[in-house]
């Protein structure tokens, strides 16, 4: 009986010459598992300082690990603008279909890849961009610059945005689409509302746009695409990688006394690591790995978690003294979510079934975003009095319903 086929994915960057490097990522020939079986590797490097390179080479044979194999693999490019390049590595690791870790660490299919991706861009790109509107709203006069760097990272997002929303039409999937997580009715209002307050423009065409998504089969998505994709999480990377470090910055100066915004520090703390996250999920699915695996439930659960109370305290410390009632219930929620984290975590460390906190954890969410709803209305209709504008309540309902629908995963 013939032997399955198998390839493995790769990644990587050459060696630096001419005053620059190259990315380069591919997928490997489909082979058989045989011993010290080979794979062949071609294809083009990313372009920089203007041109690209070819490349193919032959990788080494299999390398055995627990339950897989992988190949190490070096060559050189071709020749282009008068130079070369050397590139070495080592492919992803192929799980033999007999090992029990198979289908956890499977690879992703083209169809799985584009629609995470385009999910995933959706909505953190949106949370990256409104992050940029918060800190640059939050900077005092004299901080003018900082506010400058800001309004750029907006910018930047909202072309990422809008490219990402320009693919995903009838993609992306009908439960994502219906979710409120990328848009809600309010979002549209609550940006018209805040750029009034603000005085920052915001793109509302994209909004237009992302709000008409509809979700549909991911059957017969083809290489173009495909690589429209890869090229769209790598702008993603870079420019996620850049907006982490002027947070950071952000954060040890307010933390040093060298520098006064209105934003709380556990707030940038809170957008810091939310970053982070969008980042660890561009980088698993560079590498055609799931993002919501069932290994990786739990650690959403309880990172979701501590951002549900972190956003109720955040809304607490929001509200004018006079709203006393609005203010109780905001405590509640911070008290009741902090108890949540500290379930969910205890249940991971001792290995308990997640299934009671989770389930506790979908109905105070569900809670929560009646709460944020209201909230919302509240400030689109100047009924509540709160040092805050309508795209911040906006903003946490969009992580409540995404949050809502990771629960709903983890239930079934």
């Amino acid at each position: 009986m013939p032997m399955d086929l198998h390839s493995h994915n790769y990644r990587g960057a050459t060696s630096f010459n001419d005053g620059h490097t190259h990315n380069y990522s591919g997928t490997t020939s489909a082979d058989p598992d045989e011993p010290r079986h080979t794979h062949e590797m071609a294809g083009y490097t990313t372009t920089d300082a203007g041109h690209t390179h070819y490349y193919a080479v032959t990788n080494g044979p299999g390398i055995e690990v627990q339950g897989g194999h992988y190949h190490y693999y070096e060559g050189v490019t071709q020749y282009a603008s008068g130079h070369m390049h050397s590139f070495e590595g080592s492919t992803s690791v192929y799980q033999n279909q007999m090992s029990p870790t198979w289908e956890e660490n499977r690879k992703l299919t083209r169809e799985e890849y584009i629609r995470l991706s385009l999910e995933l861009n959706l909505f953190f790109a949106r949370i990256a961009k409104e992050h940029s509107i918060f800190l640059e709203s939050g900077f005092t006069a004299k901080d003018v610059r900082l506010a400058e760097e800001a309004e750029n990272f907006k910018i930047q997002f909202e072309v990422l945005l809008a490219e990402a929303t320009s693919l995903a039409n009838g993609v992306i999937s009908p439960e994502v689409a219906a979710s409120g997580e990328l848009v809600t009715p309010f979002t549209l209002n609550a940006e018209r509302v805040s750029q009034y307050f603000t005085g920052i423009k915001i793109n509302s065409n994209i909004t237009r746009a992302e709000g008409g998504l509809v979700g549909g089969p991911t059957s017969m998505l083809g290489p173009v695409l495909e690589q429209r994709v890869f090229v769209l999480n790598q702008k993603a990377i870079r420019l996620t990688t850049a907006l982490a470090q002027f947070k950071s910055r952000i954060l040890n100066s307010v933390l040093a006394c060298k520098l006064f915004t209105v934003n709380y520090p556990l707030l940038l703390d809170h957008i810091l690591r939310e970053a982070k996250l969008y980042l660890r999920m561009l980088e698993k699915l560079q590498n055609r790995e799931a993002i919501l695996a069932a290994k990786d439930l739990p650690d959403q659960e309880i990172f979701w978690n501590r951002i549900m109370a972190e956003h109720s305290k955040f809304i607490r410390g929001l509200l004018d003294p006079t709203e006393v009632e609005l203010i109780n219930t905001a405590n509640d929620f911070g008290n009741e979510f902090d108890e949540l984290t500290m379930n969910a975590i205890a249940a991971q460390d001792q290995a308990m079934s997640f299934a009671g906190v989770t389930a506790e954890s979908l109905k105070a969410t569900q809670d929560l975003k009646e709460f944020k709803t209201a909230g919302t209305k509240g400030l689109m209709d100047c009924s509540i009095k709160a040092i805050a504008y309508p795209l911040l309540g906006d903003h946490v309902l969009r992580e409540a319903n995404h949050f809502i629908r990771i629960l709903k995963i983890m239930e079934v």
